[in-house]
């Protein structure tokens, strides 16, 4: 199994993705971090808050599918 190496400094309720899975910090001194459930999507009308890398969302209102990115300060991108 490859080593994972979590940020440095994390705040309380940061998100963080491994490549597979996802992880939440919990706690600072020392940091900890609990492993959360692989995102699915979420079908509603507003996006969902505090989404993590990779998470879905089915836009209800208008019909179109996103993918959250978290490329530095994060973003919903339309699918095709």
């Amino acid at each position: 199994m490859a080593e994972i190496i979590f940020p440095l400094n994390p705040d309380i309720g940061d998100k963080f993705s491994s490549g597979v899975f996802y992880w939440e910090c919990v706690g600072q001194v020392p940091s900890i971090w609990n492993r959360l459930p692989i995102p699915t999507k979420i079908s509603s009308e507003f996006p969902p808050g505090s989404p993590v890398e990779g998470q879905e969302w089915f836009d209800t209102s208008s019909g179109s599918s996103y993918t959250w990115y978290s490329n530095g300060y994060g973003q919903w991108v339309k699918e095709d």
